[in-house]
């Protein structure tokens, strides 16, 4: 452990090195613990800035870029840390960030309750492709289920 530079929850950990760079996390528990030099600490001030509001900027796509033009090695990406500390920030006022934070958040939900509905839905059609092919090798197979059966394959 490290006297120094310990997180604490609302502390931004930034990835600098290796494949993940450029990806930044909220700490949101409250214990003791260090972080490895691959990673960088990030303080926001909290009269200024919300974390999962920079959380999001940080991993931005204007950011992103950003920090891919400032890798500093040929092999393992490494992100130095001045470059990061040369990072332009812009944000709006407080309440203007939490606004942003809960219409990301709802839109996280949303895209993710979409991709699990689809997922369930490939899933079934799956499971009733092998009921067809299993019905057609037995030689049970109807003509409303061969129209289905390519139906099936159109989708998947």
């Amino acid at each position: 452990m490290t006297k120094k530079n310990k997180p604490q929850k609302g502390d931004i950990l930034y990835s600098r090195v290796g494949a993940k760079f450029g990806e930044a996390g909220v700490v949101e528990h409250d214990f003791e613990f260090s972080v490895y030099v691959s990673v960088t600490l990030i303080r926001p001030l909290a009269e200024k800035l919300n974390a999962y509001y920079f959380k999001y900027y940080l991993n931005s796509p204007m950011i992103k870029s950003l920090a891919k033009s400032s890798i500093t090695s040929s092999g393992v990406p490494n992100l130095n840390v001045k470059s990061v500390r040369e990072f332009p920030i812009f944000y709006p006022s407080l309440k203007k960030q939490l606004h942003i934070v809960n219409e990301i958040r709802n839109l996280e939900k949303a895209t993710s309750y979409i991709i699990n509905k689809y997922e369930l839905k490939a899933q079934n059609l799956e499971e009733l492709k092998k009921s067809i092919l299993q019905k057609a090798f037995a030689g049970e197979l109807t003509s409303k289920e061969i129209t289905i059966n390519k139906e099936i394959e159109e989708v998947l």
